[in-house]
């Protein structure tokens, strides 16, 4: 796990920190660099210089490709493979309407587990947040940013003004100034933070009234205080429906937010109405 650049010799303290990152690259993906060099008994500048003699533009660029890695590591081909290895051979007799019952009913435990465990308090903070601000920003990327733009037209059609952004990188500096102060952000990240999501957490968190993450992952200790965190079920069976769950946790927000302000839901509604009907007469012209 190295960058483009002529490795240099690295110190004790150094291979530290580089076995760090390759024993537990999601670990050192999702946390700050001064918790990597409390974990390595090193310090701040021992984990920059390191990256940078890995031939890593930054500690950033080193998180993310850690982060990169383990998506691929522990990704789709994982999450398919068990998922799989529980579901019966396509010729076993009744074979198919047995794998539908155990694939929906691993759905509806998932499902079952974020209502139990969803914290309600702040659950109830998020929905009064989004209903007051000015506008909502919705963040996510690849499955995530699907999910943002979801939330998104759920905002829009119970009358809350919202958009959908996504970017990693230096792409970042084109999102950042969009978040207001009036903003609430939602950061969508059902599976995992990575360095780019993380980032944009911190940003939100400077530039906007209330930042919400949705994610099954814990935020860094650093983020958590000023967070309002819906917590997505983890275990072995939500690993594999965790999409199921982001969906229907915007579901019950959307609907929240239509029960808080009914009169502006409904208003919001009839107008998105009166334009269906007219394309749908202008269709039959």
């Amino acid at each position: 796990m190295t960058g483009d650049a002529q490795q240099e010799p690295l110190s004790p303290s150094e291979e530290r920190v580089a076995e760090f990152a390759q024993r537990d690259p999601l670990r050192f993906a999702t946390i700050t660099a001064a918790e990597i060099a409390a974990q390595t008994m090193t310090s701040d500048a021992t984990v920059a210089r390191t990256a940078r003699k890995l031939g890593y533009a930054g500690i950033r660029e080193w998180k993310r490709l850690c982060a990169e890695n383990v998506d691929r590591a522990i990704g789709l081909d994982s999450n398919l493979r068990s998922q799989l290895s529980r579901l019966p051979e396509r010729d076993e007799e009744g074979g198919q309407a047995i794998a539908i019952k155990r694939i929906l009913s691993t759905s509806a435990r998932s499902l079952v587990e974020l209502g139990d465990q969803l914290d309600t308090e702040t659950f109830a903070e998020a929905v009064r947040a989004i209903s007051e601000a000015g506008r909502a920003t919705t963040f996510g990327l690849g499955t995530g940013f699907h999910a943002a733009e979801y939330l998104s037209l759920s905002l829009e059609r119970v009358g809350i003004r919202s958009q959908a952004t996504t970017g990693s990188g230096h792409m970042l500096a084109d999102v950042f100034p969009r978040l207001q102060h009036d903003d609430v952000s939602v950061v969508v990240a059902p599976r995992l933070l990575t360095a780019d999501v993380l980032w944009h957490i911190e940003e939100s968190l400077k530039r906007c009234h209330i930042t919400v993450l949705i994610s099954s992952a814990a935020p860094p200790r650093n983020l958590a205080k000023g967070l309002l965190h819906l917590s997505l079920p983890s275990g072995e069976d939500a690993s594999v429906n965790r999409m199921v769950c982001t969906f229907a946790l915007i579901d019950v927000l959307a609907y929240e937010l239509a029960r808080l302000a009914p009169s502006r839901a409904v208003e919001r509604s009839a107008e998105v109405q009166k334009i269906r009907d007219r394309l749908n007469r202008s269709r039959r012209k």
